[in-house]
């Protein structure tokens, strides 16, 4: 029995072997880079030479996987990226992932990729100082930056004109907006629309600090206040 059981194995040897390759080879076409993942890391190795590879990978996998309609930003300063996704269309996808760029890390900063293409592959990238974030002027909810159209046709949002004031508007860099409104000063709205923002469930430190938006019906948020507001009591 012992006999038969190693001629048994002895013939099976060749077969384990041939399905083994074949799995191996399987395996390994299916972990290729795809021609997005190797550009990409081209391109972010390039732009951000000192970025560890490891966090490089990951951020470029986390891209990928990202549903439409997406994009990815670079802060060349700070060699901090961004990248928003599901937005509510291609179109305004790479004005929101610049403003919410540029909101996070305050200075102006390059597209990288809409969707599964690349903005530019050879030469400077170009830099891109977002208009919204530097207005200063009435609330007006279709000059509001980066957020999406769910939160833009919000009734608080629509009728913020019309509020009791104190009030005002905190904002996220993700596309969140927080309104307070009829409280006893403008520094406790402020205060309180900040600190909404701030401690909102979900939220991941590495996303930053929220900034004022608006205070009353006056758009402040090229002043870039966060909690506390630091304005006059």
């Amino acid at each position: 029995m012992k006999r038969l059981a190693i001629v048994a194995m002895i013939a099976w040897l060749p077969a384990a072997a041939s399905a083994f390759d074949r799995y191996a080879g399987l395996a390994e076409a299916e972990h290729q880079p795809s021609d997005l993942s190797k550009a990409l890391n081209l391109v972010m190795s390039t732009a951000t030479p000192d970025l560890y590879f490891h966090t490089r990978e990951i951020m470029v996998v986390e891209y990928e996987k990202a549903p439409v309609n997406k994009a990815l930003a670079v802060n060349l300063r700070s060699a901090e990226y961004w990248q928003t996704t599901d937005q509510d269309s291609k179109s305004v996808t790479p004005d929101r992932a610049l403003e919410g760029c540029q909101l996070r890390f305050g200075s102006p900063r390059k597209l990288l990729a809409v969707n599964d293409e690349l903005v530019q592959l050879a030469g400077p990238l170009a830099d891109h100082d977002m208009p919204r974030l530097s207005y200063s002027g009435g609330f007006d909810p279709n000059r509001l930056p980066i957020v999406k159209d769910d939160v833009r046709k919000r009734p608080d949002i629509q009728t913020y004109l019309s509020a009791q004031r104190p009030k005002a508007i905190a904002i996220h860099p993700i596309g969140q907006m927080f309104v307070v409104s009829g409280s006893p000063t403008d520094k406790d709205a402020a205060d309180a629309a900040l600190a909404r923002c701030d401690f909102a469930s979900g939220r991941k430190k590495s996303d930053g600090p929220c900034y004022l938006y608006s205070l009353n019906n006056d758009v402040v948020i090229a002043k870039r206040h966060t909690f506390p507001s630091m304005l006059s009591p």
